[in-house]
């Protein structure tokens, strides 16, 4: 799998690599935690990990990663309330989401704007499944702005 690298542009209108792509894991396991950074540092992103749901939307908010993927399942603030203050505000309502918690729950991910959804225990085909499948539809997304352009 090719490595995700965040790109800007510099003064002189010049792409420039930006390192890895920060991936935002929120989950109240440590467990999966750790897990999660060891599969996301082996495959080329670097992760930000925090245990605590109050606190994921402003890290997403200061730190904008590519992409957050979220616990269901989690003590006071769960994981849906997080989503929906993600989707609510507009400095992150365009970072995909990518929902950890059982299939069954794939609809009501999606209908509330996550991404996809991701089962525990997350392994590495599970993550690099996830992470194609947002470059997919970033892609995909990418070329329909380019295409409108000319509407």
């Amino acid at each position: 799998m090719n490595t995700l690298v965040a790109k800007h542009v510099d003064a002189e209108h010049r792409i420039v690599d930006a390192g890895p792509k920060r991936v935002l894991v929120v989950d109240d396991d440590q467990h999966v935690l750790d897990a999660a950074e060891a599969l996301f540092i082996s495959e080329g992103y670097l992760p930000i990990l925090i245990g605590s749901p109050q606190s994921a939307l402003q890290i997403a908010r200061s730190m904008q990663p590519s992409a957050i993927f979220l616990d269901v399942l989690m003590p006071g603030f769960d994981g849906w309330d997080v989503l929906a203050a993600l989707k609510a505000d507009s400095s992150t309502c365009t970072i995909p989401v990518v929902m950890i918690s059982m299939p069954g729950e794939r609809g009501r991910a999606l209908e509330a704007g996550a991404m996809g959804v991701i089962p525990k225990p997350l392994d590495a085909p599970k993550l690099r499944a996830a992470m194609a499948n947002l470059n997919s539809a970033h892609k995909g997304a990418s070329r329909m702005r380019y295409l409108s352009s000319f509407r």
